[in-house]
């Protein structure tokens, strides 16, 4: 919901230069595409949000043809961008703020947050570069994978087996 997002704002350009500054290439890549760490920007460009398909939470099984199963994380885009998979971009937001870079984790400001926010989304074709982010326009961006969540059918209660037949 973004109730909780501080003061600050950002766009693509600030985002550039601070995703270099910062030292982001040296894990993911100077173009993002991946290195050490996850592809954070598509090879497709501006048009990978685009190009991906509608989720429908559900992934396919693996072994069994036709058969597919609720995702209980993100199901996998054909892009398999990490920045694409989040469904809303207050998350990716936080996890910037919270993890990164890493091993000085914690030392961006909410500035520089929002910029390698709106970069990261810019490259990826889900905003417009000149677009600047703040807290009450995060909230509202339609990520391409908001429907990629889904719930199992018969949530687990506490105190119950999760697995018939385990301990």
């Amino acid at each position: 919901t973004g109730k909780e997002l501080p003061p600050g704002h950002g766009a693509a350009k600030e985002g550039a230069q601070i995703y270099v500054q910062k030292g982001c290439a040296g894990c993911h890549g100077s173009t993002g595409s991946g290195g050490r760490a996850p592809t954070l920007i598509s090879n497709k460009g501006a048009g990978a949000a685009a190009s991906m398909p509608a989720s429908t939470g559900m992934a396919p099984m693996p072994g069994m043809p036709g058969m597919s199963v609720p995702c209980l994380a993100p199901c996998v885009n054909s892009s398999n961008v990490m920045a694409l998979h989040s469904p809303y971009a207050t998350v990716m937001w936080d996890y910037i703020n919270r993890g990164m870079p890493i091993n000085r984790e914690g030392t961006l400001t909410p500035d520089e947050v929002y910029s390698l926010v709106a970069f990261l989304l810019y490259k990826n074709g889900v905003i417009k570069e000149d677009d600047v982010l703040d807290a009450q326009s995060l909230p509202k961006i339609q990520m391409p994978n908001r429907n990629g969540y889904a719930l199992p059918a018969d949530p687990w209660k506490h105190g119950v087996p999760r697995l018939q037949g385990y301990p």
